[in-house]
This record gives structure tokens, sequence and C-alpha cells, in this order.
């Protein structure tokens, strides 16, 4: 659509009022402060971790950990079956600290050794994380077999421990996600050196109760 205007009385050289060039908008402008980087390294410091006691008592442990763990139940499909997994996970960047553990039906058991276990464990963790393997070593824990293996990452390193208790398979994962991970510094040293396993309480049997240990009753009319 084509509009036009009509303008009549237009005047030439004329003075421009001093208004006109002192406009002040009807909402206040503030001015665009820049990012300020110094508060933002602030709140993603999140401070030391503060290490403390976590005791399970179904999974009868007790570890020291970095925050309180978030955990989790998820079921593990393997060649062997199907297994119930318990993790603990607590993270204060960059340490992430787990610890699992998975009751292992007998049958499978006596058909394989805690090598062949340890082994598919450690092949499942390094394939999950993309890492290679460093180094392993077998290691015990109060007469328990295990093994302690270290994975260099892309960033960072995954130490695991693993025991297997009876029929019960203990898994201690530590990621450190630092470009220089202490492989055995203090850190590493405060997770797997205070994990413990609870003692277990038997039960102790009723006695049979004998009407000689309550003495000679009377009765008051």
């Amino acid at each position: 659509m084509d509009q036009r205007e009509i303008r009549r009385k237009i005047k030439v050289d004329q003075s421009i009022p001093e208004v006109v060039f002192n406009y002040a908008p009807p909402i206040s402008l503030t001015s665009r402060k820049d990012n300020d980087i110094e508060n933002i390294d602030k709140l993603l410091d999140t401070g030391p971790a503060v290490w403390s006691e976590f005791r399970s008592e179904e999974g009868q442990f007790s570890v020291s950990m970095p925050e309180r763990p978030v955990s989790q139940v998820s079921t593990i499909e393997t060649t062997q079956g199907r297994f119930e997994q318990h993790a603990f996970t607590a993270s204060h960047i960059p340490l992430v600290c787990m610890v699992a553990y998975t009751d292992i039906p007998k049958p499978f058991l006596v058909a394989n050794n805690s090598d062949g276990l340890f082994d598919g464990v450690r092949d499942e963790f390094i394939k999950a994380a993309g890492g290679k393997l460093a180094s392993e070593s077998s290691l015990s824990l109060d007469g328990h077999p295990g093994r302690e293996i270290k994975v260099h990452l892309f960033r960072g390193e995954l130490r695991l421990q693993l025991f297997l208790v009876r029929d019960r398979l203990y898994i201690l994962s530590l990621t450190n996600l630092d470009k220089v991970a202490e492989s055995d510094g203090e850190i590493p040293n405060k997770f797997f050196g205070s994990f413990k396993l609870s003692p277990i309480t038997k039960r102790i049997a009723a006695l049979p109760v004998r009407q000689e240990d309550f003495g000679t009753a009377t009765s008051c009319l």
C-alpha cells in the first residue's frame, strides 16, 4: 500500500532547540558491567574436601569419603547371569569416589576363580572409561583375595581396588580428573586406606530356661 504524507510550513535554516541534543530517556539505562571472573571462580570453587566416615550396615563396611555419598541400586547383565549392585558415590571435583558391592551366586564362584572375576571387572571399567591399563597387582584385605588396578585416562587417572569376601565382591573406585593425578598421594590413601569390613555379629542361641534359675515362688493370699 502506498502511504504518503503531506507537510506544509516547512522552515529551513532555523536553529535547533538545545533540548533535542540533551535527550533523556524515560527509563534510566545502567552501564553494562564486564563479567567478574574472580567472583565466578569463587562460585565454582567448592573449597577443600571435608572427609568423613561413611558406614553401610547392609554392605558391612566403612570408608572415608570427601562428601556424603549418593546410593544407587542397579542390575548388571552378564553372560553368567544377572547381578544386583549397590553403589555409593561421592563427588568433589576433581575427585569421584565410589564403593560398590555385589553378591555373587555360589554356582558362579564354583565355576570361576577370583582372578577370572577380577579380570572381567577390570576390562569393563577400562572399556567404560576409555582408558589404558597402567598397572595391576595382587593385594589382600583381612586375608581375602584382592587386586589393585591403575588406568590412565585422557585426563587424570582411575584407580581400582577389588576384594572378594566370601561370596561378596567389593569394588573401590577413585577417579581423579586432574591432569596430573597423584597415584600414591595423600588423597588415595585417605580413601583406600580407610576401607574396613564391619565385623559380622553372630546371634547367640537362647539357652533353655530351667525352673531352678527362678528359685521358689510363693503366693500371698
